[in-house]
C-alpha cells in the first residue's frame, strides 16, 4: 500500500511534466510517420517516372527505326502525286494510297506485286490508252515517260556505243519515233538537252520518215549523226 500511495503522489505531483512529455511523444510520433510516408511517397512517383520515360523512349527509337520511300503515282488514279510508305510496300499499297484506279483505269501491263523502291515512278493507264498502243502492237510502257511499275520494261541500251554501233540487228537499235527521252541520251553524243529537242521534233511534225531526217532537229548535224546512225532506226 506504501509503494501504490508514492506512486500516487508521484504522479499527482508531476501530472503537469507527464502530460508535456507525453504531448511530446506524441508530436514525435507523428512527425516520424509523416516523414517516413512522404519518402515512400517520393520513391514510388520516382520509380514510375522512370519507366514512363523507359517507355517513351523505346517508342522513339522504334520509330526511327522504319524507312520510307518516296513514289510518284500517275495516271488514272483518284489522287496523283508523291506518296510516302514504309519500306516493303508494294506497287498495289502506292495506288491505293493515291485513292485507288479511276473506273477507266487499266492495271494490266502493272507488276501490282512489285516491292516499291525510293524514286519509283508509277503510271496507271486508261483502257483507250493501252488499245490504242495495242493495236499498233506496241505498248505504253514503251512511251517516253518511264513506269517503274511496267512488268516489262523497255530495254535500255548501253551508254557504250562504240561496241554497239556495229551490229546490225534492228532490234538492237532505237527507234527515234518511239524512244524516251531516257532511251535517247543512250546514244552517242545525244544529251538530254538534244534528246528533248528530237521528241519535241517529231510532236510537233510527226514521225520521222528516215534516219537521216533526224538532221533536221536543231543541234543535229553531220558529224553527230554519223556517230549514230548505226544506233537508230525508224
Amino acid at each position: 500500500m506504501d509503494k501504490l500511495n508514492t506512486i500516487k503522489i508521484f504522479l499527482y505531483e508531476n501530472k503537469k511534466k507527464l502530460v508535456i512529455i507525453c504531448a511530446l511523444l506524441a508530436i514525435m510520433l507523428t512527425m516520424t510517420l509523416l516523414f517516413l510516408n512522404k519518402n515512400s511517397f517520393k520513391t514510388e512517383s520516382l520509380v514510375y517516372e522512370n519507366v514512363l520515360e523507359k517507355e517513351t523512349n523505346d517508342t522513339d527509337s522504334k520509330e526511327e527505326e522504319k524507312e520510307y520511300y518516296y513514289v510518284d503515282v500517275k495516271g488514272a488514279v483518284y489522287v496523283p502525286g508523291v506518296y510516302s510508305l514504309e519500306k516493303g510496300k508494294r506497287v498495289v499499297d502506292a495506288i491505293n494510297e493515291a485513292g485507288g484506279v479511276l473506273p477507266d483505269g487499266d492495271t494490266s501491263l502493272l507488276n501490282l506485286s512489285l516491292e516499291l523502291e525510293d524514286g519509283m515512278v508509277i503510271i496507271v493507264y486508261t483502257n483507250k490508252e493501252v488499245a490504242t498502243e495495242s493495236s499498233n502492237n506496241a505498248s505504253p510502257c514503251n512511251g517516253e515517260l518511264i513506269n517503274n511499275a511496267c512488268i516489262t520494261e523497255t530495254p535500255k541500251v548501253s551508254a557504250n556505243v562504240e561496241t554497239k554501233s556495229t551490229s546490225k540487228e534492228t532490234s538492237s537499235k532505237i527507234n527515234i519515233n518511239k524512244a524516251s527521252i531516257s532511251e535517247l541520251v543512250s546514244l552517242p553524243k545525244i544529251g538530254e538537252a538534244k534528246a528533248k529537242a528530237i521528241v519535241d521534233y517529231r510532236t510537233k511534225n510527226g514521225n520521222f520518215k528516215t534516219i537521216e531526217d533526224i538532221k533536221n532537229v536543231s543541234g543535229i548535224g553531220d558529224a553527230t549523226f554519223e556517230s549514230l546512225k548505226d544506233s537508230i532506226t525508224v
